[in-house]
């Protein structure tokens, strides 16, 4: 299963998504992005505050899926899944990073700051900037290192779909599409914390599949050839990282922040769990 999807034809479909979302982003660039941002502001949404919207966004950060991603694979025994995985994350960070201070684009929460939302004639909504800055403007690293000018592409867009392109080996097609809607929900609730433009999100997304499919086809290699002698110490490493992944989130973020990574850890893990289940149970019994 590993090996096939490494194949052309997956290859090919994960070029075939990463073209679509791309056209996605630059159309919501250019036509959606300022409407959807001003609907959310000035009607005041509160879109970002539903029951469980806190596990779901957790899953945005990088340390999350990679924690979730090393339990699993130290539990099964599994190199392929954690060194796709954990690669497939780094990849993302390594493209997103240079892109955010190449693009310099402005987070739409600190755009509205300094501008306000004109309704014209017909209803529609757009965001005037009052201070006339464009949304891809000159990089300006004092500006940069205050974290407003970080908007394109979504990090966390990015982080969460690149490990769900290398899970499809390892788990049903029912669980591999509850990964994939929790990455878009994760990608939707960023827009609606006005984090992000739909344009960040789906360019994200676009990232995020290109750098799961890299990861497949060189951790594939590596662990055929046993590059860097993977096989003899990954264990020791991933069991380093189940302790001290927690323990650096309770030093950052408190002992709260840390109820939410262990409740975000147990609800994806049983719905993975139960999609399995039901999938074999549906092989085992079809209609």
């Amino acid at each position: 299963m590993f090996s096939s999807l490494t194949s052309n034809r997956f290859g090919l479909t994960i070029f075939v998504s990463v073209i679509v979302l791309g056209i996605g982003a630059l159309f919501c660039y250019y036509f959606i992005d300022d409407r959807v941002i001003s609907w959310i502001s000035y009607d005041h949404k509160d879109l970002n505050s539903f029951p469980g919207a806190k596990l779901i966004k957790i899953l945005g950060k990088a340390y999350m899926p990679l924690w979730l991603l090393f339990l699993w694979a130290y539990l099964k025994n599994r190199l392929q899944l954690v060194l796709a995985g954990s690669l497939s994350m780094l990849l993302a960070l390594a493209i997103v990073g240079p892109a955010k201070i190449l693009t310099h684009r402005e987070r739409p929460r600190d755009l509205l700051k300094h501008s306000q939302i004109v309704q014209d004639s017909q209803g529609n909504r757009t965001i005037q900037n009052l201070l006339s800055s464009p949304a891809f403007g000159r990089f300006d690293i004092r500006h940069f290192r205050q974290t407003q000018y970080q908007s394109f592409p979504s990090g966390d867009t990015a982080t969460v779909f690149a490990p769900a392109v290398t899970l499809i080996s390892f788990v049903s097609v029912l669980s591999s599409s509850i990964l994939f809607v929790l990455a878009a929900i994760v990608g939707a609730l960023t827009i609606a914390a006005r984090s992000h433009y739909p344009s960040d999100v789906f360019a994200g997304a676009a990232v995020g599949l290109f750098c799961g499919w890299l990861a497949l086809r060189i951790s594939s290699q590596w662990i055929s050839q046993n590059s860097f002698r993977i096989s003899e110490w990954w264990r020791k490493v991933v069991l380093i990282g189940l302790v001290l992944i927690p323990l650096l989130d309770v030093f950052s973020s408190g002992l709260k922040h840390l109820l939410i990574f262990m409740g975000s850890s147990a609800a994806l893990a049983g719905c993975i769990y139960l999609a399995d289940k039901i999938s074999e149970l549906l092989r085992k019994n079809p209609a």
